[in-house]
């Protein structure tokens, strides 16, 4: 069984990975991600600055973060 705190790193250490590969999040910044009990269905969150102003971004992933959704800009 995978502790919480194992769980809790990979997640992270996938929010990271994936902040960090998208070209479009250039000065990405409070990153959030929740997940539901087994990790299958996770939410990112984040927002960045585009010179004038903040934007709230969003993605998920419906497969224990192997695939992510595409970017969704919640506010402009």
């Amino acid at each position: 069984m995978i502790s919480k705190f194992s769980k809790l790193f990979f997640l992270i250490f996938i929010a990271t990975l994936f902040l960090s590969k998208a070209e479009s999040l250039e000065n990405a910044k409070n990153p959030q991600i929740s997940t539901n009990a087994s990790g299958e269905y996770a939410y990112a969150i984040w927002s960045k600055n585009d010179g004038t102003n903040d934007i709230v971004q969003t993605a998920n992933s419906s497969n224990y973060e192997n695939n992510w959704s595409t970017l969704i800009t919640i506010s402009n």
